[in-house]
């Protein structure tokens, strides 16, 4: 039986977040984005863009992997990416102006 490779980490604690998601390559963005999307459609989430060890840019999105790949297809530089997967879209932006407030 083919094991299925698994991307994400499930979180232990906790009920808001459900699944994180480190060190997503920029680079590799067009490999994964089949798996990517297969894990993450229909997802609400917090994602956080890294140039280096530097923070560029921490957000909210509704369907993390449409904005995770606009913001791979688009001119901002950054080169790795996380992602935190939400339970309930009703805490999203009260999670995202609290990460956003820390950053």
């Amino acid at each position: 039986m083919k094991r299925k490779h698994i991307i994400t980490s499930k979180i232990k604690r906790g009920s808001l977040i459900i699944y994180s998601l480190d060190n997503i390559k920029r680079e590799s963005f067009d490999v994964t984005r089949r798996e990517l999307k297969d894990v993450l459609k229909d997802f609400a989430g917090i994602y956080a863009l890294y140039e280096g060890d530097k923070l560029v840019r921490v957000g909210l999105a509704t369907n993390i992997f449409y904005r995770l790949k606009g913001h791979a297809e688009g001119k901002l530089d950054w080169d790795k990416a996380s992602l935190f997967i939400i339970k309930n879209i009703k805490y999203l932006r009260d999670l995202e102006t609290a990460v956003v407030q820390i950053s």
